[in-house]
């Protein structure tokens, strides 16, 4: 049987493991760590690089480097707009959908996440020394049915169209994952809890209520904001360093996205400090310049600072949190065990939140990082056999309406409730409004309003070729599947004559089958060409150092005299880059860094 992997596709982070001799391993390219920086930067030449070097790169070329692609997945770009708006890179209007644009070439969403799967897709191929072409990938529970289908897409492209997940990934909520993670570990006896799993990603929030029964796995409720992650509390902070810095320096480098992409990676390193401690310092050298001279960053934080200013995106976790628990009609004293995953869990501020909530403190043994991964890799080893007596239902997070129209106004009429198992199929009777009517406009959507416009179109089709009747004879009924992905398919009939029409639900979010299989194509030709040409790994870090040092020797204004020191350094280490060589490119580096450092102090 084919070998199926699973894989936590992150907002800040990726990771890929398998199913292997009765245990999970996280799967590492050797010289990296479990973490795979979920991050790819486009080079000069269009070829890619992925992961840290990419991130390194972001410095020295943040308008070719896209990060928190996530949360892009399957949106309309009115409204991601404002956020996309504080991005280095440059994310624009693509027929409707967001995308990014680098160098005048647009790349969607989806493709870039497949660039991202195809690494790990490569490293466990390069671990098995064998083809992997099967998968499990993760969601947050709130992703809707347009990012949903964008992330199956992004597997396909990827070349994840194996045989045993039948033609694409199979898709796992996220804290379906951490809970298969953690009750795996449990005895039979053990095996009969109720569990509230918190998911505090980078880029997504998640609660759910799963309910573990002889095995058997059962999502009970689920809420969550797919706009809430650990990238806005680096935002918060990213914030905190430039007011402060202008109001030192009196100079605003939110217009230079070198200098905002160096705050915006000090911030994340700071917020991981005030993890474990009580203050962080954030140094930043050349940051930029004035009169000619540089201008340092330097400057404390305290952890009081820090959880004062994102009080507010704390207090916003907790409607998901009540929500969940109303919809299934429990209270915090019904929790056998509360389960609290994602990197950005590890903030003081969030466990101490959660404990006011429930009354109790979250389990020490989960692994914030891996649990969702190693839940991927327990139902990648469900598919091939590996795993036995353990199963899981879950369930659709968020209601499904059909625009239904009496004559007076239009209204969203709901069909399938969130909460609802999945797979699940429902019949829906429809009829004509008009006298003559021959096609009928069907609107599917997905949400909590009764009003239309108050939910988000999942699609849209048409019925033709009705026979004419007065309004009200044509009957219709509408199929709905929703699969075990969460991923809705449609049909209809029509009653009288038995007509049946295959159609296709055509939401905005929804790439047709020829846009994915020249992604395909694109994936693998631009795959080829980084693979054929692919640099030292070492050197690639050399030289991502190299032009930062570079950058920051230009922005000391030093032009005279000829022979300054700081300027022969400068063309010492251009040569090396032309020449090539990470030692030679990293000593010329290193040299430049301490006349530069030599250079501040005697101006200073």
């Amino acid at each position: 049987m084919a070998r199926v992997i699973g894989i936590d596709l992150g907002t800040t982070f990726s990771l890929v493991a398998a199913f292997q001799s009765d245990s999970v391993v996280v799967i590492r390219e050797p010289g990296r760590g479990k973490l795979l920086p979920s991050v790819v930067c486009f080079q000069a030449d269009g070829d890619p690089m992925v992961g840290e070097t990419a991130r390194r790169a972001a410095v020295v070329r943040p308008e070719r480097t896209v990060f928190a692609v996530k949360a892009l997945m399957g949106q309309r770009y009115s409204d991601i707009k404002d956020y996309a708006a504080g991005l280095p890179y440059h994310v624009v209007n693509h027929e409707g959908l967001a995308a990014v644009e680098i160098a005048g070439k647009i790349f969607t969403p989806e493709v870039v996440s497949a660039l991202i799967l195809g690494k790990l897709k490569a490293e466990a191929e390069a671990y098995f020394d064998e083809p992997v072409s099967d998968a499990v990938i993760t969601v947050p529970a709130y992703f809707s049915d347009a990012q949903v289908t964008a992330t199956q897409n992004a597997g396909v492209i990827a070349g994840f169209t194996g045989q045993t997940t039948n033609d694409q990934p199979i898709i796992l909520r996220e804290p379906m994952a951490a809970a298969l993670s953690f009750g795996f570990g449990l005895q039979a006896e053990e095996r009969d809890k109720t569990i509230l799993v918190w998911d505090l990603g980078g880029g997504t929030f998640d609660v759910s209520i799963v309910r573990l029964r002889a095995g058997m796995f059962t999502s009970v409720a689920t809420s969550g904001d797919t706009r809430l992650g650990g990238k806005d509390w680096d935002a918060q902070l990213t914030g905190i360093i430039i007011k402060r810095f202008m109001e030192e320096s009196g100079h605003d480098i939110r217009s230079d996205p070198q200098a905002l992409m160096r705050v915006m990676e000090a911030a994340e390193n700071a917020k991981h400090t005030l993890s474990t401690h009580e203050s962080a310092s954030v140094t930043i050298p050349f940051i930029t310049q004035a009169e000619n001279r540089p201008l340092n960053l330097s400057m404390t934080i305290s952890r009081a600072e820090f959880e004062e200013s994102t009080r507010a995106l704390l207090e916003s976790m907790r409607e998901p949190h009540e929500r969940a628990m109303k919809d299934a009609h429990l209270e915090a004293g019904d929790m056998d065990e509360i389960l609290l995953v994602g990197g950005a869990s590890r903030m003081p501020m969030v466990p101490r939140l959660l404990e006011e909530l429930t009354g109790r403190q979250p389990n020490q043994a989960v692994n914030p990082d891996e649990a969702v991964v190693a839940g991927a890799a327990i139902l990648a080893g469900m598919q091939t056999g590996d795993v036995g007596e353990l199963g899981y239902h879950d369930i659709i997070p968020l209601t499904i309406r059909v625009r239904v129209e009496d004559g007076k106004e239009a209204r969203a009429e709901e069909v399938i409730r969130r909460g609802t198992q999945v797979p699940v199929e429902v019949k829906v009777p429809l009829t004509t409004t008009a006298d003559g009517q021959t096609s009928a406009h069907i609107v599917v959507y997905q949400g909590d309003s009764p009003k239309p416009a108050g939910n988000e179109v999942i699609g849209a089709f048409y019925v033709n070729n009705l026979p004419a009747a007065p309004s009200g004879r044509v009957k219709i009924v509408l199929t709905l599947t929703v699969d075990r992905n969460g991923v809705m398919t449609a049909s209809a009939l029509e009653e009288k004559s038995g007509a049946s029409y295959e159609v296709r639900l055509t939401g905005f979010s929804r790439m047709r089958p020829e846009e994915v299989r020249r992604a395909q194509a694109a994936i693998t030709a631009v795959e080829r060409s980084a693979s054929a040409a692919a640099p030292d790994p070492k050197e690639e870090q050399a030289r991502t150092e190299a032009q930062a040092a570079i950058k920051d020797a230009e922005s000391l204004g030093i032009s005279e005299p000829a022979d300054h020191p700081v300027l022969g350094a400068i063309a010492t280490v251009q040569a090396a880059l032309e020449n090539g060589g990470s030692e030679r490119i990293s000593a010329s580096t290193a040299n430049l860094r301490t006349l530069m450092e030599e250079y501040t102090a005697k101006a200073v």
